[in-house]
């Protein structure tokens, strides 16, 4: 269906004649493939036979078009995106993005989708890697992607009719199935801000020693060549309470990042297997005077945990590791059990009273020195497991806590948000259980 030509890629589970041979090239397989485009997607049944009469047994379109696919009326095939170059994208997480995205525009999504609308309906499903192991990383690898640890999505349809080739259905199908296509960092860094908006920083702190400072560029920005070059910048400070409502905002400062203490990928080749379980991570910075905390994230979905805190210690932390940006483990914690974490968008998890990350809290910890490199990859990122303790004691959380589990795995482009998606849903199904009582 796709060439090279296309922004996207489209790929059977079921691979091509030309694929299962063992001297198989690029070369061959790409020559089949306008083969089928040729002779099988553009034709109908009668010009597929009637050429087929004048070619040699072993050129029959035929026998090509019996090879290709399942032996069900099952097709399962997985999709790629493009950059503006040609290069394919070689990120799984981002390919299941584009797989949903697709699936939500073929399928009945919410209750207030048209089903008429709909040109063809798709299914999707998931390959998991521990249960389809060396299959779902080969699919990766003809669909372009890195064979890492995740999860491969895939689509899915069920061919209804035997004479699926008849009056220029294939064709058709297709083309409503581009057109579909086609439309469709952990970072932690220390910053100088200007003596004017730094004194309004500080005043608004005094004020609202509780609430949440975020800044916000007023134009936009690429985050890595303002911190490679020390560029200052124009930046709001968005003031907010624990139910994430601006209630001030600081205007027009100046800021200058002047080191980076993390810049961490969150792509998915770098995820760990598995979320962390007995002890949750952190990184640990700033100063012996106003240490602060950030949780780690080594898979996704997760959830940000940020505050100040106050360290007990028979220990001192020096401040040459600090500036680096430390390791450290809240012991007791099993988080591993509680991910993924509820997302609702008024932030409701951290207004219960009993959430285990709410100021106050006091925990048993362990710091270590992250020797690892400030733009380091994972997996293993948190693995201290043969690292030196550096200090040990206990952790009280201050007033400053930051929860959200929403923003952070919000899908921006998505039609229908998640939590307003499943109250619709329910009103439906609530309607229903009524009629039935």
């Amino acid at each position: 269906m796709s060439t090279k030509d296309d922004s996207f890629t489209v790929v059977p589970l079921n691979m091509l004649p030309s694929e299962l041979k063992e001297d198989s090239t690029p070369e061959d397989v790409e020559k089949e493939r306008q083969k089928i485009r040729d002779r099988i997607l553009t034709k109908s049944n009668e010009e597929i036979v009637k050429a087929d009469s004048t070619r040699p047994d072993d050129d029959k379109t035929m026998a090509l078009l019996r090879a290709l696919g399942s032996d069900l009326n099952i097709n399962a095939f997985s999709i790629n995106w493009r950059y503006r170059d040609g290069t394919l994208n070689d990120e799984v997480e981002e390919a299941n993005y584009f797989v949903q995205r697709v699936i939500e525009r073929l399928s009945i999504d919410s209750p207030e989708d048209d089903p008429t609308s709909i040109p063809f309906f798709l299914t999707s499903t998931t390959f998991l890697l521990h249960e389809y192991g060396q299959c779902a990383q080969n699919f990766k690898k003809r669909l372009g992607l890195v064979q890492d640890q995740s999860d491969l999505m895939c689509l899915r349809n069920v061919v209804m009719s035997p004479w699926a080739t008849d009056r220029d259905f294939i064709s058709s199908l297709a083309n409503e199935f581009k057109k579909v296509m086609v439309e469709e960092v952990e970072f932690i860094v220390k910053v100088d801000i200007g003596s004017d908006g730094l004194k309004s920083y500080q005043d608004a702190k005094s004020r609202n020693p509780s609430a949440t400072f975020i800044l916000t560029t007023r134009a936009k920005e690429n985050l890595g060549d303002l911190a490679t070059k020390k560029k200052t910048f124009k930046a709001d400070i968005e003031i907010q309470n624990s139910s994430k409502k601006i209630i001030e905002t600081i205007k027009d400062i100046s800021v200058t990042i002047t080191s980076v203490l993390k810049d961490r990928s969150l792509k998915a080749r770098y995820f760990d297997t598995a979320y962390p379980s007995g002890k949750m991570p952190f990184y640990l910075y700033g100063s012996q005077e106003e240490l602060n905390i950030d949780h780690i994230l080594v898979r996704s979905p997760n959830i940000q945990l940020s505050a100040n805190i106050k360290l007990e210690s028979g220990t001192t932390v020096s401040e040459q590791v600090l500036a680096k940006g430390a390791i450290l483990l809240a012991e007791g914690i099993e988080e591993a059990a509680m991910q993924p974490f509820p997302a609702t968008e008024d932030n409701s998890l951290a207004h219960e009273p009993d959430f285990f990350f709410r100021p106050g809290q006091k925990f048993p910890v362990q710091i270590f020195e992250d020797k690892k490199a400030a733009d380091a990859t994972g997996p293993g990122l948190a693995d201290m497991a043969h690292t030196e303790v550096l200090a040990s004691g206990t952790m009280t959380l201050g007033q400053d806590v930051y929860v959200d589990a929403y923003a952070l795995n919000e899908d921006p482009f998505e039609r229908v948000e998640g939590d307003e998606k499943f109250k619709k849903w329910k009103r439906v199904f609530d309607r229903i259980e009524q009629q039935l009582q």
